[in-house]
C-alpha cells in the first residue's frame, strides 16, 4: 500500500543518469512504486510514443540551451512544467500550454506539480488546443517562414 494519500497517477521517468540508484531508492523507502515508472534512456524514436501514454512533461533542467522536448511535448499537446534554465520556457507564456518553475527550486516545482494534479482534467481538455497551438506557432514550416522572413527583410508573423 502506497504511502501517497493524494496522488493517484504514474510519473514516467524517461531517461537515465548518474541518480537513478538514488531515485530507485526513494521511490522504494516512499512506496511509490505503484506511481513511478523509470523508462531510462529511450531512443529519440521511442519518445514520441512516451509522450502519447502521458499528459505532461516535466523537464527540471539546471541548464538547457532551448530543450526541443518541449516543442515535440506541445506539437503532441502534452502540458509543459520546465525550469527557468530551459529556453524553451520562453513558449510557456500562457498557463494553457504550461508553467516554468525556478532551476533547482524543488519546493516549486512540487507546488506546481501539485497544481497539475488538482487540474488534471482540465490539462486533458486542452490537449486539442496545444496541438493547434504549437501548429500555429512552432511547426516546422512556420518556423522556417519566420527565418526566411528574417534574413530576406521584416518578419511579417510573430512566434507567439
Amino acid at each position: 500500500m502506497s504511502k501517497n494519500k493524494k496522488f493517484n497517477g504514474i510519473l514516467t521517468y524517461v531517461g537515465d543518469g548518474d541518480l537513478r540508484t538514488q531515485l530507485e531508492k526513494y521511490i522504494e523507502d516512499n512506496e511509490l512504486q505503484d506511481h513511478v515508472v523509470l523508462a531510462g534512456f529511450q531512443s529519440q524514436t521511442e519518445v514520441p510514443k512516451w509522450m502519447q501514454k502521458n499528459d505532461i512533461l516535466v523537464l527540471p533542467s539546471i541548464y538547457d540551451g532551448w530543450g526541443a522536448v518541449v516543442n515535440e511535448a506541445l506539437q503532441a499537446g502534452l502540458y509543459v512544467v520546465c525550469s527557468d534554465a530551459c529556453g524553451a520556457a520562453d513558449l510557456l507564456n500562457d498557463e494553457k500550454l504550461g508553467k516554468v518553475f525556478h532551476a533547482g527550486d524543488a519546493n516549486e516545482l512540487s507546488d506546481i506539480m501539485s497544481w497539475c494534479n488538482d487540474n488534471l482534467f482540465v490539462i486533458r481538455n486542452n490537449a486539442d488546443w496545444r496541438r493547434r497551438w504549437a501548429e500555429e506557432h512552432i511547426d516546422g514550416v512556420v518556423l522556417a517562414k519566420y527565418m526566411v522572413d528574417c534574413l530576406c527583410e521584416e518578419p511579417t508573423n510573430l512566434l507567439y
